[in-house]
Formats: C-alpha cells, sequence, structure tokens
C-alpha cells in the first residue's frame, strides 16, 4: 500500500477541504481504468502482492495522469501552512 498525498505545488499548501480534491482524482482514475481510494487528500493505492509489468505501468500512468488533470485546475489555500 502506499498514499499520495495532494498539496498546491508543496505540501504546506493544503487544498480547500470542501473541494474534495482525493476524490476528484480517483474520479478521474476510474475514467481511466484503475481503481484506487481517497483518504482526504491522500491517494491511496493499494496493488495486489503480484501483477504484470504493464499492469503496474497501467496503475502509475493513471494516476499520474489524474493528478496532473485535477491538480492543474484547483487553487491551493494561500498562504496556509
Amino acid at each position: 500500500m502506499a498514499g499520495i498525498e495532494l498539496g498546491g505545488g508543496a505540501l504546506d499548501r493544503p487544498f480547500d477541504p470542501g473541494l474534495r480534491v482525493g476524490r476528484q482524482v480517483i474520479l478521474a482514475a476510474r475514467r481511466r481504468g484503475v481503481i484506487v481510494r481517497p483518504l482526504g487528500d491522500v491517494v491511496v493505492i493499494n496493488p495486489p502482492l503480484v501483477m504484470a509489468d504493464a499492469e503496474a505501468d497501467l496503475l502509475v500512468e493513471a494516476v499520474a495522469e489524474s493528478i496532473v488533470e485535477v491538480v492543474s485546475r484547483v487553487p491551493a489555500l494561500p498562504g496556509v501552512r
């Protein structure tokens, strides 16, 4: 299991919790054919113990593309630490 914490350019600049950025990312990943889950603004990846290289590549690429898609359009909270 791994978690990817989402932040607005830096982890010390969180997103507004009301935007549910983690949920937006997992929905974008589902459109790309992979299932991950949000834990707030952390995207949790829980791959099987055994998977083919192609499946691992699909998982990583889909999650990365989903994060870029969502985070690029959502503003971080300014000046929050």
